[in-house]
């Protein structure tokens, strides 16, 4: 895990097999606003297969900014929220990403089989959903723009609460 963070990159890792406890079964990022500014976390390039945690089976970030370009997650598992992401307080930008089969295991009280999202804000571009559980993007309280993304064969592609949602140019399938 990650604490009072200004400024990661992850490039080019391949996270296979791992599992935590708690949080973020490969990355557990945790970022102090009030004491920290910073540009965030970047995560370029990478895999997650078959991790496993609490909440965000792949990532948990609390806080700050978070931006995941090119990455592939597959396979991943929470036991409550966030499949392969799950992000609180944080400015999530998720452009070109692969999510295929990642899941939550409480799925009767939690939500975001890919994606949990809430309380600012989240831009998710040019990504695939693919047999992800219960609903693949789960948005509560933040405002998002989805735009120009595939989702196939998902329990339900978005579920919104209380957002300010832009959809634009998504395929839904399944």
């Amino acid at each position: 895990g990650l604490k009072e963070l200004e400024y990661g990159q992850i490039v080019n890792c391949t996270f296979t097999n791992t599992y935590a406890n708690k949080n973020g079964g490969a990355l557990y990022i945790d970022v102090n606003e009030k004491e920290y500014v910073s540009n965030g976390t970047y995560i370029i390039n990478s895999t997650f297969y078959n991790s496993y945690g609490d909440f965000g089976g792949a990532i948990v970030q609390l806080g700050n900014n978070i931006t995941i370009f090119n990455c592939s997650f597959v396979n991943n598992t929470a036991e409550y929220s966030g499949g392969a992401i799950y992000t609180s307080w944080a400015n999530a930008k998720l452009i070109g990403n692969y999510f295929e089969s990642n899941k939550i295991l409480n799925n009767e009280s939690f939500d975001g089989g890919a994606i949990y999202c809430d309380r600012k804000e989240l831009t998710l571009a040019y990504s695939v959903f693919i047999n992800n559980t219960k609903n693949a993007v789960y948005a509560y309280t933040i405002k998002a723009y989805i735009m120009n993304n595939e989702f196939k064969n998902n329990g339900e592609a978005i579920h919104s609460v209380f957002s300010i949602n832009a959809l634009e140019n998504n395929t839904y399938n399944g």
